[in-house]
């Protein structure tokens, strides 16, 4: 005779071919953990919980009796949610410290984008001063072609340094555009 019915406790009424197999250990729940386990089987097919010596329900997956089950589950969302914990912990303990550069930019020290900004305001100061003699020049009548190059470079330069900074990028490429080259033959 097969006992079909879950929750029923092991006694001495029940048959000798009904009773679970002595070979095969009873565990509690926390031994058993998350591992997936089946029932105890006695030969006539009886299932007997995997944690104590009561009936199984009959189900061809079920190992444990009803008091069991409803413990299993919250023992399952516990062990899964300190899982999910530990390897947070560790996946955050195994990340990088280095902070994360969009692609497109540099990291670049503060130290070093002051200096930047400290030389760029110098070289405007010099463009301002290098205009004012380029047309001291011209009104002598000379025409200096490099001065003029000189100061178109630098003053590209230091737009490209001064919007990089400004707009939060970190000197992206910037393509200066080539002053035309006016050549005049020197007047001795």
């Amino acid at each position: 005779m097969t006992i079909r019915q879950a929750g029923v406790p092991l006694d001495d009424s029940i048959p000798l071919d009904s009773r679970p197999s002595q070979g095969e250990p009873i565990r509690s729940l926390e031994e058993i953990g998350r591992r997936t386990v089946l029932a105890r089987v006695a030969a006539d097919k009886t299932r007997w919980c995997r944690c104590c010596d009561t009936t199984a329900a009959s189900g061809p997956t079920s190992a444990y009796c009803p008091e069991h089950i409803r413990q299993r589950n919250p023992l399952l969302k516990r062990l899964r949610r300190q899982a999910e914990r530990e390897a947070a912990e560790a996946a955050s303990a195994a990340a990088p410290t280095a902070p994360v550069v969009p692609n497109g930019m540099v990291l670049v020290p503060r130290e070093a984008l002051r200096q930047i900004g400290v030389r760029a305001a110098a070289m405007a100061t010099h463009i301002a001063r290098a205009s004012r003699h380029y047309h001291v020049l011209q009104q002598e009548g000379r025409d200096p072609v490099w001065l003029d190059n000189l100061m178109w470079s630098a003053k590209e330069l230091d737009a490209a340094i001064s919007s990089g900074i400004l707009n939060g990028d970190v000197l992206p490429p910037h393509v200066a555009r080539p002053q035309p080259a006016r050549q005049q033959p020197r007047t001795a």
